[in-house]
């Protein structure tokens, strides 16, 4: 799987029942390996084999709640592994349960490559460096089927292309997404012949939702990632039960290094179907400016349930604009600055500097005059002026 990565707690990527029929034919060509990851790291097991990650491209970025390792951000990751291999695992949809669902091939074995990344709600990018990577890495990890949900709205022939060539070359069978921009003529993405390329299907259902939003941080994701950290922030979370009993969870929170973290309240009363709220107080104590810190906290009860929220900060020095503008020749602006610092923050204005001017003269001899004109020494003054500018330029 060529994507976004996986949720490894998901119930459609457990554990395969033991002892397995293909497990000699898995030890005999397999090669990969699971690279957990450097902030918030998965597990693999004898379903999910392998996972790998890929950022050269630098899309992956903890400032937009992103994963450092295999693990999926935004759910386009786990919804196509899911899709092409999950397990059977009960499902509802909006609160209404539908029975059982499955992957295609819920036996099979998967191996997860992330190469692309969320950068915007509703939007993933991944480099052409990091795909190139991931599908030769595929390759040579011994894998059958490549699967790729990944468009661009256009059909070009790119380097992805070339390496699928060659990885049907090899055997591998690729499966490619068509797209999400039919049904019009030139529509049609990854359409090459050597790769099969699967259309999408619509329906009349519709399921429908009310979100209320505010500060980014403040979004109700399952992590908590402050980009432009100062001082001190307070984040507020809802959890809501999925189990259909009541439970009391206690709190354990692995705090980012330089920073303290503070969970009110500390222990959850969660109401079965219901959901309750907590706020996060973070606080800089020794922070190292301008890196992101990592830490977690999570939620227990004593049936064993567990809810963690990954924790990403990034404390900076001042948090200021980054310029204001004006017009005229006098009046003045607010400018909002805020220290990420104890002590003192001293400002000072710096003005423009003074115009200069300079003045050159030019004497000479004119050597030839017009019919009736007297010979008159050319004589001619320059003057020129550089505006004032800003020191800061």
């Amino acid at each position: 799987m060529i994507d976004g990565g996986f949720w490894p707690e998901n119930p459609s990527f457990a554990a395969l029942p033991e002892p397995r029929p293909d497990a000699d034919a898995i030890a005999a060509k397999w090669s990969g390996e699971c690279v957990t990851g450097e902030h918030e790291p998965v597990t693999c097991n004898n379903k999910v084999i392998g996972a790998r990650w890929y950022n050269q491209s630098g899309y992956g970025d903890p400032a937009n709640g992103e994963f450092l390792s295999p693990r999926d951000r935004a759910g386009h990751g786990s919804h196509t592994a899911s899709t092409a291999a999950g397990v059977p695992v009960d499902a509802s949809a909006a609160g209404a349960p539908v029975g059982q669902v499955s992957g295609m091939a819920p036996a099979a074995r998967l191996a997860i490559y992330k190469a692309v990344w969320h950068v915007a709600p509703g939007v993933g990018a991944g480099g052409t460096t990091d795909l190139l990577k991931t599908i030769d890495d595929a390759v040579a990890d011994g894998v059958d089927v490549i699967n790729f949900s990944i468009g661009d709205g256009y059909d070009e022939f790119d380097p992805t292309d070339v390496a699928f060539f060659n990885a049907a070359a090899a055997g591998v069978f690729v499966a490619t997404a068509a797209g999400n921009s039919g049904p019009g003529a030139g529509t049609l993405d990854n359409a090459q012949a050597w790769v099969t390329t699967v259309a999408a299907g619509t329906h009349d259902v519709r399921y429908a939702k009310a979100v209320t939003l505010g500060k980014p941080s403040n979004v109700n994701y399952p992590s908590i990632a402050i980009g432009d950290f100062v001082g001190r922030q307070t984040v507020t979370r809802t959890v809501t039960d999925t189990t259909g009993r009541d439970s009391v969870y206690t709190v354990k929170v692995e705090a980012p290094p330089g920073i303290t973290v503070k969970v009110s309240p500390t222990e959850l009363t969660v109401p079965a179907g219901g959901s309750a709220s907590f706020q996060v107080k973070v606080t800089a104590a020794t922070p190292i400016m301008n890196r992101y810190a990592f830490g977690s906290l999570t939620w227990s009860d004593r049936a064993g349930h567990r809810v963690r929220s990954p924790i990403a900060v990034k404390p900076i020095m001042v948090r200021h604009p980054a310029a204001i503008t004006g017009s005229g020749s006098a009046g003045s602006q607010a400018l909002q600055v805020t220290p990420g610092y104890s002590g003192t923050l001293k400002a000072a204005p710096l003005g423009l500097t003074a115009p200069s001017v300079t003045t050159s003269r030019l004497v000479g001899t004119c050597t030839s005059s017009a019919t009736g004109l007297s010979s008159v020494p050319p004589r001619a003054e320059r003057s020129s002026i550089s505006p004032a500018r800003h020191p800061w330029a």
